[in-house]
């Protein structure tokens, strides 16, 4: 597919043409790409010819609406220093045309050539019309200058176009972010493994994979067994155990094992490529504020010109050619498009900044104006209702007192030395061991697909033997759980044996956050209907007190969900946290 010689977009049905077979997807992109800086204008942060010329502007700007005004209301201005301001107030004028008037006319008559009429022409008309309307007063002597205006239109066109091309390619930046995490692979061949771009892997071809390293195919596993987090890819916040032949998605990571992994997709027919690409279409669809105003343009640009000419046509004949000149100018002064190129944006970017304050960042503007049409808001659970870690709810042992105290702090010990998620509440429990009496762990080994094991030596030399994981690993007489702990979806029991006999067993779950009761009220207040859309397993939602969900979702299903609530005429708010819901979310 043709791309955007600057932002890397997919190209339009009618590009933008720059220098030799360079094609652009928008006026803005046109503008930086054809600089002499070339691709690096579209940084955002960075000083580029556009901005200089677009401060320079600014500057003209400030100082012409100075004098244009101070001139349009004195009428006791001598002669001599009136003429001498209006020629200053032109040139100006002529500069700020030059530095930035190309990619408007560029684009207006691009357009033109189309049989189209967007909000370029409607710049274009209405700079035209002040100049000859102030070239007349100026010439004549007669009536009131507005250069100024063609500039001011001149820096706002320029202004928006910019931030335009610059917001656009940082969104998309950030959309190929995690694409890029996922480049490359780790070819099993003949001689071994090779590292090589995973456009090349197609399927059959086996992946290594190891221990903290992401999964970079789509794939069936071949060999090895252990926990595997999928969190970024179904929501599900719990690692699970994979087994020669589970399926599994590019982007889980394995947790505590070595995999060898069969590709059943080539590389670039993943599913996280799909992801990203549902992304960039979403993002590459053009904001409903400028298809409301080209819409305007396709009736408003006519009406403008006819009652222009109309006003020429009257007031030539009943007060000469100069007072309906000017008159006819003055209608297209008047029909200025500031309201969609200057006050508009003007309050789209207030609003936008007012979120930023809040911490909140828009992709695009026209969000603002798509919030106050929600009808129903749909949640992410993982991450986003809930904490990215887990919560020790509740561990039980068989004894109290200082030797429960050893015992949860020996585990803080052996869970220190372990990466897995579930590890990390146990490894901040107390370590009740004065200094210099702190046991060492040794002979530490974590099990793939069922937890860990290790050796914990005393100051006086007595050794201990530590397992810690699933239940279904550690087998003994397990102590009762208490009713209020039975049966909660949301919750993973983890098992700890020391020299042979159960010695704790532990409830880790996730947390509600602290907002989520608050902001689910709100909605409630607003008359927002709520809804769960997770990957994690069914019941984990309601365990938690949060509203109705649909479970055991996949990227694709959810994303699946909002465009059949749209298709129905919903206006659904997607509420995510993770590259599982981008699709969802774009």
């Amino acid at each position: 597919m043709p791309t955007c010689a600057q932002c890397g977009a997919p190209l339009p049905r009618e590009p933008f043409a720059g220098r030799g077979n360079a094609r652009y997807c928008s006026p803005g992109c046109l503008d930086l790409g054809e600089r002499a800086c070339g691709p690096s204008c579209a940084l955002p942060g960075t000083f580029s010819g556009t901005a200089i010329r677009l401060g320079i502007g600014v500057l003209v700007v400030g100082q012409s609406m100075t004098f244009g005004l101070a001139l349009n209301l004195h009428d006791d201005v001598p002669p001599a220093a009136r003429a001498l301001t209006q020629w200053l107030i032109f040139g100006g004028t002529v500069l700020v045309a030059v530095l930035l008037g190309g990619p408007l006319a560029s684009a207006a008559w691009a357009a033109a050539r189309r049989g189209r009429v967007t909000i370029e022409a409607l710049f274009v008309l209405t700079g035209a019309g002040a100049l000859a309307a102030s070239l007349q007063a100026h010439l004549t002597g007669r009536g009131h200058i507005y250069y100024e205006v063609v500039s001011v239109l001149l820096v706002v066109y320029t202004l928006g176009k910019l931030i335009g091309a610059r917001a656009a390619e940082h969104a998309r930046a950030t959309a190929r972010a995690w694409g890029d995490s996922l480049a490359v692979a780790r070819v099993v061949c003949a001689t071994g493994t090779r590292t090589a771009p995973v456009i090349e892997v197609s399927a059959g071809d086996v992946v290594e994979v190891r221990p903290g390293e992401a999964i970079a195919v789509d794939g069936v596993i071949a060999e090895g067994t252990g926990f595997v987090s999928e969190t970024a890819v179904s929501g599900e916040p719990f690692a699970a155990v994979r087994r020669p032949g589970d399926r599994v998605l590019a982007g889980a990571v394995s947790t505590d094992a070595t995999f060898r992994v069969r590709a059943t997709a080539a590389g670039t027919a993943r599913q996280v490529d799909k992801l990203l690409a549902a992304v960039e279409a979403a993002r590459d669809k053009p904001l409903s504020l400028q298809a409301r105003a080209d819409a305007l343009g396709r009736w408003f640009f006519p009406l403008v010109a006819g009652t222009a000419l109309g006003t020429f046509a009257y007031w030539s004949t009943a007060s000469g050619w100069e007072t309906g000149l000017f008159n006819a100018m003055s209608v297209l002064l008047v029909a200025c498009p500031c309201v969609i190129g200057l006050a508009t944006p003007l309050i789209v970017w207030t609003a936008l900044n007012r979120l930023a304050e809040r911490g909140i960042v828009v992709r695009g503007g026209d969000a603002v104006e798509r919030l106050a049409e929600v009808d129903r808001v749909l949640f992410d659970k993982t991450g986003t209702l809930t904490d990215d870690q887990f919560a020790l709810v509740d561990i039980e042992t068989p004894t109290a007192g200082d030797e429960r105290a050893r015992v949860l702090g020996w585990l803080a010990l052996v869970q220190a030395h372990s990466p897995h998620p579930v590890a990390k509440p146990f490894a901040e429990l107390p370590k009740p061991f004065a200094p210099g009496t702190e046991p060492r762990v040794t002979n530490f080994v974590a099990v793939p697909g069922c937890g860990v094991r290790a050796e914990l030596t005393e100051p006086d030399g007595t050794r201990h033997a530590i397992r810690v994981g699933t239940s279904s690993w550690i087998r003994g007489d397990l102590p009762p759980r208490p009713p209020s702990l039975k049966g909660r979806g949301s919750e993973a029991t983890v098992v700890a044996e020391i020299d042979g006999a159960v010695a704790a067993v532990a409830t880790v779950a996730e947390r509600v956050r602290d907002s989520a009761r608050e902001t689910l009220a709100h909605f409630a207040r607003l008359g927002l209907p709520v809804e769960v859309l997770t990957g994690d397993a069914p019941g984990r939602a309601e365990a938690l007190g949060l509203p109705p969900a649909r479970a055991g979702l996949l990227p694709d299903d959810k994303r699946a969900t909002v465009e059949a609530l749209v298709s129905n005429g919903a206006k659904p708010l997607f509420v995510g946290d993770g590259i599982n819901d981008a699709a969802a979310l774009a």
